[in-house]
């Protein structure tokens, strides 16, 4: 398994452009925050009085793999995740509703929308194009670059702006 700097490496390679970066950080909660509500339409049940919505039990899955890659990043997407799940549950108690269904269409579709507008300007197709599971790339990646934004994190400032600092690099040697 992959480890954190590997995931943000591969990710990054395929949105070097601020544009793409910012579709990003507007698309990819959209589109997690719409997965997040179809999964709330579907439970395990195991009695008439116990059922488990599958939007849990994504929750858990990923927030462990996110976890497992840094425990900082992942607990932060975990709280996230959580935040979103109780969101959802007031929108649509867990069952399809009219308004959870257009909430989905808008999140999920507009999510995508907005992020292949990005890879127009960065005139490169998606990464999960080329590896599906890119698609579980792009959460701790946006949460990472938001918080290098914002000034934390500095370790992984080298790896969300690699093209930044490869510019400052080639202007400095040309002195």
């Amino acid at each position: 398994m992959k480890n954190l700097i590997q995931v943000l490496e591969e990710y990054q390679e395929y949105h070097t452009k601020k544009i793409t970066q910012t579709t990003h950080l507007i698309g990819v909660p959209l589109i997690v925050f719409g997965i997040m509500i179809l999964f709330s339409w579907f439970s395990f049940n195991f009695n008439p009085f116990i059922l488990i919505p599958f939007m849990w039990v994504l929750i858990i899955i990923v927030s462990i793999y996110y976890i497992y890659l840094d425990l900082k990043l992942g607990s932060i997407l975990m709280l996230i995740f959580v935040l979103m799940g109780i969101i959802i549950f007031a929108i649509d108690k867990y069952s399809y509703t009219h308004i959870s269904g257009i909430l989905f269409l808008v999140t999920f579709f507009g999510g995508w929308v907005i992020q292949l507008i990005g890879h127009i300007f960065e005139s490169r197709k998606p990464a999960f194009l080329d590896n599906i599971l890119q698609i579980f790339a792009a959460p701790i990646f946006v949460l990472a670059e938001t918080l290098v934004r914002l000034g934390f994190r500095s370790d992984l400032a080298k790896i969300i702006n690699k093209n930044e600092f490869m510019k400052e690099n080639n202007g400095n040697n040309h002195n």
